[in-house]
């Protein structure tokens, strides 16, 4: 649990430090990947459309926003998250989604298991 406070921090300081970073999005979504990894699922999707609303076209961050949205039964929202992730990648899968997650990364089986709920095809 640590770590992932650590992580916000280090983010929250990247951003303080350089507050006109054109890269600012990837540290939102960044804090927003922390809280997902906590199981605050709700403050993570906060995160996640900040990062969005700020680099529209990082429409990789659907993925893990579907998921958060999914794992707070926000079904509706994880349901029009996904939508966004398939207009971007129109034949995403979930295993093709897992499998650009880093190997190591705890949370695959939660991102596919929201994405699953979300209706994205196996």
């Amino acid at each position: 649990m640590r770590r992932h406070d650590t992580a916000i921090e280090h983010f929250q300081r990247a951003m303080r430090l350089s507050p006109l970073d054109p890269m600012r999005f990837s540290a939102l979504i960044g804090i927003g990947a922390a809280y997902f990894a906590k199981g605050q699922c709700d403050e993570a999707a906060q995160w996640i459309e900040k990062g969005l609303r700020e680099r529209p076209d990082a429409t990789w961050g659907y993925r893990l926003l579907t998921a958060a949205y999914a794992e707070a039964d926000r079904l509706e929202e994880a349901k029009q998250a996904v939508a966004r992730f398939l207009d971007a990648y129109p034949d995403m899968t979930v295993s093709k989604a897992i499998d650009a997650a880093p190997p190591s990364s705890p949370l695959r089986g939660r991102m596919a298991e929201g994405l699953r709920k979300a209706g994205l095809p196996e």
